[in-house]
């Protein structure tokens, strides 16, 4: 995300933004600040999905926050969602539609996968309510952006994602709940990484 060219009144727009909705407008009212930053987020791997890291050419393509906008699912207290980073580019990933969204796999006894507003955290006593305290903030979901997280994830001879060996139970654990969360287990994608394994 360092090497990410913002466009010219990005940052205006965003801080605009930012503070119509502190005044209670719809964030979604707003979604052409993330969509604006759509083409540069693609140019920093390609059109590889962040999470899946499978070739967009035709299907969805979604700016995603990686900590979720709105209502935060599964979390008590409630949650509303990290509204203060809705216009915070370090928070966008370039995502697939089937990574992004809840989705059910056919071809695998419909299993529901995707993160929709889903952000479990290995503490939830650190839960972020406020701007700033993300900080504190251990997600259980990998981060595409933290070099150390992607290290964490391995695949079998059979296409279907797992965590490195040498991973401990908590990094285990994390691995698991994205496979899961990011629908990385999808028949489809399974498949395809075989094929490659094989040309490879």
């Amino acid at each position: 995300m360092d090497s990410i060219v913002l466009p010219n009144e990005w940052l205006a727009n965003s801080q605009k933004a930012t503070r119509e909705v502190d005044q209670g407008a719809d964030i979604d009212d707003f979604c052409k600040v993330w969509q604006d930053l759509k083409p540069e987020l693609e140019k920093l791997v390609g059109k590889k999905c962040w999470y899946c890291e499978a070739i967009q050419s035709r299907s969805d393509k979604d700016v995603e926050h990686f900590r979720p906008k709105k209502k935060v699912c599964n979390v008590k207290p409630d949650h509303d969602g990290y509204r203060w980073l809705a216009f915070n580019y370090t928070n966008y990933r370039y995502s697939c539609g089937y990574c992004n969204k809840r989705r059910k796999d056919s071809g695998n006894n419909n299993r529901l996968g995707g993160k929709g507003n889903y952000f479990p955290l290995i503490d939830e006593n650190k839960r972020a309510y406020k701007p700033g305290d993300e900080v504190y903030e251990r997600p259980k979901l990998l981060d595409p952006c933290v070099e150390a997280d992607v290290k964490l994830l391995d695949f079998n001879d059979d296409g279907t994602p797992c965590s490195v060996t040498s991973a401990n139970q908590i990094d285990r654990d994390r691995v698991e709940e994205s496979i899961k969360l990011y629908h990385l287990h999808h028949s489809e994608i399974v498949e395809e990484r075989k094929k490659l394994a094989h040309i490879l």
